[in-house]
């Protein structure tokens, strides 16, 4: 429930709609006290004064914003590990001042986060004044996500504005916890980022590739492996190289090494030659027997490192080989520095990155991550990139597919909801086929305003997945298996799909409910499995002609919504945004294979009741962004009279999508369709 003295500006229901964010130009401030939630996590020399006050800066146009719109601004951020305790070192004192600064305006601080201190404060606040609340980390209770301290928190103002991207990845209280208690809302720098990385992560021109570098690989394993369904190619530096290196089999002397994740890491390495991402290890490598500015170093092949020396950074042939690699690229996203780049003897790797990706004029770039970004401001190379982001592990993880918990509590709005198309291939075409099919479907002009997911069988989902990357024709699994794994002879888990690329599987069609004694029950298990495994899901419900001609069809269609969601509902988050995980495919029995889809009415009569369902089930709001397609005989030829019922968004169709020209027909239909 919206705070009583906050509205919402301009925000119009119609159509088809799915979830979308609020934007904080859309709320009326004035004359409200706003909390913004920012990262001053700024770096400190030795002295305590700021090093770099980019992050200062960073957050500027939000807080002049809200200025001149008359709102008592009152900031929270983090500063440093204090870990729960007050630490003098972590103070924002420094950070308010620098601030005031800028602003020219003085900006208070207080003592305490929470409380009457801060409450006084804040009392005492006229219009477009501003407050910095002390570190919100001295307070254990702000990593914890205690409740009691997100209440405490939230209640000092009207609204909350999150404008700390860098810090949305952590589910902690100032970021997930206040969404409880009071809206929040996009700032613009979080607005900024989204929108910057939403067009890298969902449409990146190819030849995408990706620059990863950091101490540890441990850290990024998981999201490395999600982009590999993503790039086409993968470069590798830093402390994180080493255990790739050592994986190889080459001694890699006292560096850095996390052996103990080597079967994790052989098998990124085996999985990237399996989706054909080139995965680039490097050849040589600067040594020095101490992490020490005075040590000597020397240049050497990677398998020539003494036993007493350590990898402090790539060597010149890795760098030309990197950067004659990234002549080809059409998108570079960079995270990382490629060796112990704050020490000055350390950095010629990193910084010879950095020249060559300002060196690139044709590619979309993207650097994110702290020392990346420190690299390029240092070489003052900041303005050839196309996005700077200003988190690092966030940055990865938004780009890898995750929906980041300080994006998800976003207030949401309404927008239209995107027409989708599933292809379901069965068990009709041959691998010759399939790839045939990928070939010259991926020369077609496809309209940017819908969905398109190809189900090939099991043995194409990845030679298809890569042959349409570069379309964004996302490939799903036909079906999953209701268990994440053990001893099930020919099953296929939800993991193995998107170990092979797959995106979506559909569970519940009505052949494996026929031939394969699917029941209810399992099918709850195979959602929830495919959404565990982060795939979208196909839940497929529809009613057999007997069940029809006894009056039982809207009970069956409610009796398989609820069987399959009710319990997956209770083991999903409360916040859990299925309109970006969950298609629901009507597909009456009796009209597939029947020539003609079911009528009309028919057809309308049962998306308006499977949606108030899925509002029953889940929430309205749920419900509404949720895409309903209609599935049962459909082709090129009557795909328009679908589409043009109301609630329909979209189709799952057989044989009308296993021949090119036909499907690429029945698209044009549907991106047409008013």
């Amino acid at each position: 429930m919206d705070h009583p003295h906050v509205t919402v500006l301009n925000e119009k229901v119609r159509g088809r709609m799915v979830v979308e964010f609020v934007s904080m130009r859309e709320m009326e401030v004035q004359g409200t006290t706003v909390l913004v939630r920012v990262d001053l996590n700024v770096p400190l020399r030795d002295d305590g004064s700021i090093a770099d006050d980019t992050r200062i800066r960073q957050i500027l146009p939000t807080v002049e914003y809200l200025r001149q719109k008359e709102a008592r601004v009152v900031l929270i951020s983090h500063l440093g590990r204090p870990k729960g305790r007050r630490v003098h070192r972590f103070s924002l004192k420094p950070v308010a001042k620098r601030l005031a600064e800028l602003l020219k305006t003085e900006v208070g601080l207080t003592r305490e986060v929470v409380g009457d201190e801060p409450r006084q404060a804040i009392d005492q606040l006229g219009p477009g004044d501003v407050l910095l609340l002390e570190n919100v980390r001295f307070h254990p209770g702000e990593e914890a996500n205690a409740p009691e301290f997100a209440k405490a928190l939230a209640e000092l103002g009207d609204l909350i504005i999150n404008d700390a991207f860098a810090a949305s990845h952590r589910e902690h209280a100032s970021i997930v916890g206040v969404a409880r208690y009071r809206p929040v809302v996009a700032g613009l720098l979080l607005e900024k980022e989204i929108t910057a990385l939403k067009a890298l992560r969902d449409q990146p021109e190819h030849p995408y590739m990706a620059i990863i570098g950091g101490a540890k690989i441990s850290d990024k394993l998981a999201i490395c492996r999600r982009l590999l369904d993503k790039v086409d190619a993968m470069m590798l530096g830093g402390g994180l190289a080493n255990t790739f290196i050592a994986c190889m089999g080459y001694a890699v002397g006292q560096s850095l090494c996390e052996m103990e994740i080597a079967n994790d890491v052989r098998n990124l390495i085996a999985e990237a030659s399996r989706k054909n991402v080139d995965l680039l290890m490097p050849l040589d490598v600067m040594i020095a027997p101490t992490m020490d500015a005075a040590a000597p170093t020397r240049i050497v092949d990677v398998g020539d490192v003494p036993n007493d020396w350590m990898i402090v950074d790539i060597g010149p042939r890795t760098v030309g080989r990197y950067t004659a690699k990234l002549q080809q690229a059409k998108t570079v996203f960079w995270n990382g520095p490629m060796g112990v780049f704050e020490i000055p003897g350390f950095s010629s790797g990193t910084r010879s990155i950095a020249e060559a990706l300002a060196e690139l004029k044709d590619a979309t770039k993207v650097a994110g991550g702290g020392e990346s970004v420190e690299a390029l401001q240092q070489m003052d190379l900041l303005a050839q990139m196309d996005h700077v982001s200003t988190g690092g592990g966030a940055s990865l993880e938004f780009l890898s597919g995750r929906l980041l918990p300080g994006i998800r509590v976003l207030k949401r709005k309404e927008i239209d909801r995107k027409p989708w198309v599933g292809g379901n291939w069965k068990m009709a075409v041959s691998p010759e086929q399939a790839q045939d099919f990928a070939a010259s479907f991926s020369e077609k002009m496809l309209a940017n305003d819908l969905d398109v997911v190809l189900f090939p069988s099991f043995t194409e989902i990845e030679p298809v997945s890569q042959m349409l990357k570069q379309r964004s024709v996302l490939v799903g699994g036909q079906d999953c298996h209701w268990e994440a794994r053990g001893s099930f002879t020919g099953g296929v888990s939800a993991h193995m799909l998107r170990w092979v690329g797959a995106s979506y599987a559909i569970v519940g069609h009505s052949e494996f409910r026929e031939h394969f004694a699917d029941t209810d029950e399992r099918v709850a298990k195979k959602l929830f499995r495919a959404l565990e495994a982060e795939l979208s899901a196909v839940l497929c419900v529809g009613e057999t002609s007997a069940e029809r001609d006894a009056g039982r069809a809207k009970e069956r269609i409610s009796e398989q919504l609820h069987r399959a969601l009710k319990e997956v509902r209770d083991r999903m988050p409360e916040d859990y945004v299925w309109s970006n995980r969950l298609v629901v495919a009507y597909e009456p029995v009796w009209a597939i294979g029947a020539k003609k889809p079911a009528e009309t009415e028919q057809i309308a009569d049962m998306m308006r009741y499977i949606r108030k369902q899925l509002a029953e089930i889940l929430t309205p709001p749920a419900a509404e962004g949720i895409r309903i397609v209609y599935g049962g005989s459909v082709n090129a030829k009557n795909v328009a009279s679908v589409m043009a019922i109301s609630d329909v968004d979209g189709v799952l169709v057989g044989g009308a999508s296993q021949k090119v020209e036909e499907f690429v027909t029945l698209l044009e239909q549907v991106a047409s369709a008013d």
